[in-house]
């Protein structure tokens, strides 16, 4: 019905993919798309995959896609969306500290959680920076465009 519109979050589970990405002319970040694949699993969850990792696997790609719907972006902390395999060594590496499933690092351990801000000098707190309302308003790409 109409009075609901525009409160839903949409997850479309996907053989390619991952990211949260604006689903119509509103240009919300709404709709999540998550990969689903043995190929991906095995990238992210490290060579032990099993039916069980597999969804584990499947839960932290939600929990980081929905990170970014609640707001969790390159504006947020430069750590979202990262990680030290292309950036260097754990010690090189800025982000390291930044304890939080939007981190690509912390795929490989399994981690299922947003940081708390405590873990070092490069990290954010993502729970004091939640924005519940962040995926019903119109992109940051979108500004200054007419007719948006």
């Amino acid at each position: 019905t109409e009075e609901r519109k525009g409160i839903f979050r949409y997850v479309a589970i996907c053989y390619k993919g991952g990211w949260c990405h604006p689903q119509d002319n509103r240009h919300c970040y709404d709709c999540m798309f998550v990969p689903h694949n043995k190929k991906f699993s095995i990238k992210t969850n490290g060579f032990a995959v099993t039916d069980r990792t597999e969804r584990i696997g499947l839960a932290i790609e939600i929990l980081h896609e929905l990170g970014h719907s609640f707001g969790f972006n390159s504006r947020h902390c430069e750590g979202v969306d990262s990680m030290s395999t292309v950036f260097g060594t754990p010690s090189t590496y800025p982000w390291w500290d930044y304890v939080s499933v939007m981190n690509y690092d912390y795929f490989w351990f399994r981690y299922f959680d947003y940081s708390d801000g405590t873990n070092g000098p490069n990290d954010v707190d993502d729970w004091g920076k939640l924005n519940l309302a962040f995926f019903q308003e119109s992109s940051e790409e979108m500004e200054g465009i007419e007719g948006v």
